[in-house]
Order: structure tokens, then C-alpha cells, then sequence
């Protein structure tokens, strides 16, 4: 069980890293972005 939320937690942290640096990329291009 513990290993199975220590890849949850891992999965959703680089989740939201993935989208944070996606968004400031984009609007550091004056993409898109959020």
C-alpha cells in the first residue's frame, strides 16, 4: 500500500510540475500559454 501511494504522490507531483513549466515556458514565448 505505501508503494502505491508513493507512485500516486510521485505521479500527480510530476503532473503538476509538467503543467507549471508548460505554462510558464509558453508564456515566457507569448504563447498561448495560461
Amino acid at each position: 500500500l505505501i508503494p502505491a501511494a508513493a507512485i500516486a504522490a510521485l505521479a500527480i507531483s510530476v503532473n503538476l510540475v509538467a503543467d507549471w513549466v508548460l505554462n510558464r515556458t509558453t508564456s515566457l514565448k507569448g504563447g498561448r500559454g495560461a
